[in-house]
């Protein structure tokens, strides 16, 4: 039954291919519907480097299209692309500076790839914060988990090199973050939204999950390093 199942999915995925293939013939100048055919050929397994190269030259002035190209390459062969992904990530953000999900994503790869100026980019989310951008969204009902994982990353990282200091106000930022997001995908404002779409937060929900998973064990780590501080008071 599983195998039938797949197979019918597969086949799905191919229509699709071939209705994006038609949608393009009928209007080759549409971003959307070349990324659209990248991601379906990604699902399927297939080389979608020409299509989402073809959305950066329809329009070599948006982020989006170098930060989902970037995306691909990473999930898909991220050791044969490393330079590529770090410049796509680059351009992504050159044409986008304030954009807080593709900050975060360029800064965790070049973290992991011992860029020092990934630090910098977590920083800067946090600077964003408290910036129109960041204070007012377009609802007032939404968060932006961004800012939470950024002050995670920068957390561990004060706390990896012994810097207690600077991992306090970093997690007194995440656990307000916590809260406000407990807040936001418990309101009826965001399920009326989901409802409207047929979807659940279930995505939002695992990812708060982790976040308060993270800032726990943190907090756990900070409380030892204060230890020998507070008895010696």
């Amino acid at each position: 039954l599983l195998v039938k199942s797949e197979n019918h999915m597969q086949d799905n995925y191919q229509a699709a291919l071939k209705d994006a293939d038609d949608a393009i013939n009928g209007d080759p100048g549409s971003i959307r519907l070349w990324e659209n055919k990248a991601r379906i050929q990604w699902t399927l397994g297939k080389d979608a480097n020409a299509a989402y190269q073809k959305t950066i030259s329809l329009n070599p002035f948006r982020a989006l299209s170098y930060f989902n190209y970037a995306r691909y390459l990473q999930n898909t062969d991220p050791v044969k692309h490393q330079k590529q992904i770090s410049d796509l990530y680059d351009k992504a953000i050159f044409y986008s500076r304030n954009d807080t999900t593709i900050l975060l994503a360029a800064a965790k790869w070049k973290i992991k790839h011992e860029d020092k100026t990934g630090w910098e980019d977590l920083r800067y989310i946090l600077q964003l914060q408290n910036e129109p951008y960041g204070k007012y969204p377009a609802v007032p009902e939404m968060v932006n988990f961004d800012y939470g994982q950024a002050a995670l990353l920068l957390a561990r990282h004060a706390l990896d090199q012994g810097d207690a200091a600077s991992a306090k106000p970093l997690l007194e930022t995440v656990q307000e973050e916590l809260k406000k997001g407990e807040t936001y995908i418990n309101s009826p404002y965001q399920q009326q939204i989901l409802d409207s779409v047929g979807k659940t937060n279930t995505d939002d929900r695992d990812l708060l999950a982790s976040m308060k998973s993270d800032y726990l064990e943190l907090k756990g780590r900070l409380q030892l390093m204060q230890q020998p501080h507070d008895k010696a008071r």
